[in-house]
Formats: structure tokens, C-alpha cells, sequence
């Protein structure tokens, strides 16, 4: 198993998160508690799949903001939902910019096709 990364993470410092930041976490626990629900499993047996003890998997459902990254990043994994972390901290899209673009290569293909040769 040389793939694979073991964390050991200790936590010295606590994370005060502004009430929304929470809610964002906390919400994140309720989605994990229902898909975990839904697959039929008890805590112990899902915690056992991402490699989490129960207790730390009880504390993920509940947002506690401590829970390693790694521990949800693996939840994912199991969930099938690993892909939904591709966006996280990505950049906003600009609508402007994308229209703007989008003229542009318009505008490219337009004049490769009228310097095309007609025949």
C-alpha cells in the first residue's frame, strides 16, 4: 500500500468560524449523515471505510470544524461524490469575461472562413 498517505494531524490551535462559516460546515455533516443513511450503514461501519473512528465520524456529522480534510475528502471517495470537491476555493466564473470570450472566437472564425479561398 505505498499509494496510499496516512495523516496524523494535531489540532494545537482552536478555528473560531463566523456563524455562517459554521452553518457551511454543519450543513456539510447533514449531507454526510443522510448519504451515509441512506447507504444503510452505522456510524462504525461507514467510519471504518473512510478509516475514521466512530466518535470522529459522529463529530464530522455534526460540523465539528476540527475534522481533518482528509477524513472528507475520503468520505467523498466512498460516496461517489469526490468530483464535487473540484470547485472548492475555484474562482467565481465572470459572466462578462465568458460573453467576451465567447465574441472573440466568433469573431476568429468569421475571419478564417472569409480569408478561406471560395472553389
Amino acid at each position: 500500500m505505498k499509494n496510499q498517505i496516512t495523516l496524523t494531524i494535531i489540532n494545537t490551535m482552536k478555528i473560531r468560524l463566523l456563524p455562517q462559516e459554521r452553518k457551511i460546515l454543519e450543513d456539510m455533516g447533514l449531507v454526510l449523515r443522510d448519504a451515509r443513511l441512506a447507504c444503510g450503514e452505522p456510524q462504525d461501519v461507514f467510519g471504518g471505510r473512510i478509516g475514521v473512528s466512530r466518535q470522529t465520524l459522529a463529530k464530522m456529522e455534526l460540523g465539528d470544524p476540527a475534522t481533518s480534510i482528509g477524513a472528507w475528502i475520503k468520505a467523498s471517495a466512498v460516496l461517489g461524490r469526490l468530483g464535487t470537491w473540484n470547485e472548492v476555493l475555484r474562482a467565481p466564473s465572470d459572466p462578462f469575461a465568458e460573453y467576451d470570450s465567447a465574441q472573440e472566437r466568433l469573431e476568429r472564425i468569421k475571419k478564417a472562413r472569409a480569408r478561406r479561398p471560395k472553389g
